[in-house]
């Protein structure tokens, strides 16, 4: 293989397996708190860089909630996710929730936000 340039790509031992798309790169939506998009970026501003969280109601294109902080730590991934539950008052089961991936939104911590009340009545 290394005579002709072929080399084997392994997963990281410490790499959490992100879910399939269920969006399938068709950023349309029927209802509302049917689709939300997450994703983070920064503004850069005279005293460095904040870095803005935020998620996205794919029927209506509006922030139903965001964070903003001058670190980009998990826990600014999992204020913009805790805002938009509050203000839309935990949408229905059957929620698609699409982002890059990344560490932030694979986090233990990001993947149980995303997870349905459990009843202490069961």
């Amino acid at each position: 293989m290394r005579r002709h340039g072929i080399r084997a790509i392994m997963p990281s031992p410490g790499r959490v397996r992100s879910t399939d798309s269920l969006v399938a790169r068709d950023f349309t939506a029927a209802v509302p708190n049917r689709v939300w998009l997450a994703d983070i970026t920064y503004i850069p501003t005279a005293e460095g860089r904040l870095h803005l969280a935020a998620v996205m109601d794919l029927f209506s294109r509006k922030i139903v909630g965001w964070a903003m902080r001058d670190q980009m730590l998990v826990e600014l991934a999992s204020s913009a996710l805790t805002v938009a539950s509050q203000q839309q008052q935990r949408p229905q089961a059957g929620l698609i929730h699409h982002s890059d991936c990344g560490v932030h939104y694979a986090a233990p911590v990001y993947r149980a936000a995303l997870q349905p009340p459990t009843s202490p009545h069961r």
